[in-house]
C-alpha cells in the first residue's frame, strides 16, 4: 500500500470511530405527547396567533360517531398571505409530538386544507380560505 492511501485509510477509520462517539454521546430526542383535545386546540391556536390569524377563525364540531366528534377550524385569510407559510408553520408547532399535518390544496380557489392527524386518526380540520372567495 502507497503512504497516501494508508493516511487516508487511516482518517476514515479514525472519522467513523469519532461520528460512533458522537452518536453515542447523543442524548435521545425527547418524545413529547398530547395528553389533551385542549393541548392540542392550544397548539393550533398558538400557530394562528403567530400568524396573524387569531381572530379570523371559527370553530365547528362533526359528530362522526358516538364517540369521536372533529373539530374543523374555518380560517379567513386575505388575498396576500401565504397559507404555505402558515402550514410550514403548524408543522414545526406538532413536529415533536409526532403529529402529522398533511394538506391539500383545492383549485381553481387555492384554499387549503389540513389535517392533523396522529397515528392514523385525523383530529383536526384546518380550512385556510380567502376572504374574497367566502363572501361570493
Amino acid at each position: 500500500m502507497k503512504p497516501g492511501r494508508k493516511m487516508l485509510t487511516a482518517l476514515l477509520v479514525s472519522a467513523c470511530i469519532l461520528s460512533g462517539i458522537m452518536l453515542a454521546a447523543t442524548p435521545p430526542p425527547e418524545n413529547q405527547f398530547v395528553k389533551t383535545e385542549a393541548e392540542l386546540d392550544s397548539l393550533i391556536l398558538e400557530t394562528l396567533e403567530i400568524s396573524g390569524l387569531k381572530n379570523n377563525y371559527r370553530v365547528s364540531s362533526i359528530e362522526l360517531d358516538s364517540i369521536l366528534t372533529r373539530k374543523t377550524y374555518r380560517i379567513d385569510t386575505n388575498p396576500g398571505f401565504s397559507k404555505t407559510s402558515f402550514h410550514i408553520e403548524l408543522k414545526k408547532k406538532l413536529y415533536p409530538y409526532n403529529i402529522e399535518v398533511p394538506a391539500r390544496v383545492v383549485f381553481p380557489e387555492e384554499d387549503m386544507n389540513i389535517y392533523v392527524v396522529h397515528e392514523g386518526t385525523v383530529f383536526r380540520t384546518l380550512r385556510l380560505a380567502t376572504k374574497e372567495d367566502t363572501d361570493g
